[in-house]
């Protein structure tokens, strides 16, 4: 299926969800795997291509920036935790960096300067899903902010 074909379908869906809802709503769904073993492909990955470290979460540095979690950040077993000191907390996937006034400093154990943002722009015809899997312990705002400006 192709990416339109995807999206028309997922329209329809929607659309029969919103018109018919007691009716879309009642019906069972039965899930089958595959007949044979089926191998996917991986997508593009930014991370992984384009800086050579993929964001598995076993390093500290696999957060670019954050502000606001003090010393209560850990890395384990694939999930990079951080408890915030108060409100305001943010993190910064891939550190933009700075217009002629970069200011990175690798932390300790750290084996080279991270790669930023402003040298490592993310080709957004390529790369075109941002995916992350949050897990708040208290309801709270979460947001994302795109931003593209070349005077920073």
């Amino acid at each position: 299926m192709t990416m339109q074909g995807f999206r028309r379908a997922l329209v329809g869906a929607a659309l029969l969800l919103i018109l018919f809802p007691t009716l879309v709503l009642a019906q069972s769904v039965t899930l089958t795997g595959p007949l044979s073993n089926t191998s996917v492909k991986t997508g593009d990955d930014f991370f992984t291509d384009e800086l050579q470290n993929p964001r598995d979460f076993n390093e500290r540095r696999d957060i670019g920036y954050e502000e606001g979690f003090g010393n209560n950040i850990s890395v384990s077993n694939g999930v990079w935790r951080g408890v915030n000191e108060g409100t305001g907390a943010w993190v910064m996937p891939l550190y933009p960096g700075h217009k002629d006034n970069l200011y990175v400093e690798p932390l300790p154990g750290d084996k080279e300067l991270p790669k930023v943002g402003f040298n490592h722009r993310i080709d957004t015809s390529k790369y075109t899903y941002l995916s992350y899997l949050v897990n708040p312990s208290s309801r709270s705002n979460f947001a994302i902010y795109w931003e593209h400006d070349e005077s920073k």
